[in-house]
């Protein structure tokens, strides 16, 4: 079933507005109110579309998510190729992840800005149950493995991405910060390959 374009539109509108005031206030204390003034939609119209704030920047973030999965499959026409393959697989995953990050950047640094804890929770949250989910759909590794490779990512990519946005996040410097995430990968799946026999 097509969403409705005018759903489109206003839950557009919305992400929006939240990407714009999260520059200079933090998503705890932003309001309903505001979000809504911003996006010129009136708070009944939010309302029918979100329960709250927390479901708006869930479904911001959900957005995300998509771009992440489907660029990661991208890169593996052959499904097969990516059984038995854990590095190249985590490779793809981080490099997917950073890029979007760079397209994100404005929203993603907002949420590194102090009282923005919780979204931070949540996106780390989010994606670890849904990366979990497609490394158990197409990778089929040790069905043990992601209870630690997964969060390992994911904290890993978290940490430096938030590193890298502190220290300015220019577009000159993502070739080399994704060298240096594979480097930091590569050998930590030695460590994590080590523990596994």
């Amino acid at each position: 079933m097509k969403t409705d374009l005018r759903v489109l539109k206003t839950k557009k509108a919305l992400k929006k507005s939240l990407e714009e005031l999260l520059q200079n206030e933090s998503f705890d204390k932003l309001t309903v109110s505001e979000i809504c003034e911003n996006a010129f939609v009136n708070r009944v119209t939010f309302y029918c579309h979100y329960q709250d704030k927390y479901e708006l920047l869930q479904d911001f973030i959900d957005d995300i998510k998509n771009k992440v999965i489907e660029r990661t499959l991208a890169d593996f026409t052959d499904k097969k190729a990516i059984k038995n393959n854990i590095e190249r697989f985590c490779i793809a995953l981080t490099n997917n992840i950073i890029d979007i990050t760079v397209e994100n950047k404005s929203i993603l640094r907002a949420f590194t800005n102090e009282g923005n804890q919780v979204a931070i929770y949540m996106i780390e949250d989010f994606a670890i149950k849904e990366l979990s989910k497609l490394y158990d759909e197409i990778a089929k590794f040790n069905a043990d493995d992601n209870t630690y490779l997964i969060p390992f990512i994911v904290g890993g990519a978290s940490k430096i991405i938030n590193e890298w946005l502190n220290r300015g996040g220019s577009k000159r410097d993502v070739e080399l910060f994704k060298t240096k995430a594979v480097k930091l990968i590569h050998d930590g799946l030695l460590i994590f390959n080590e523990t596994r026999k």
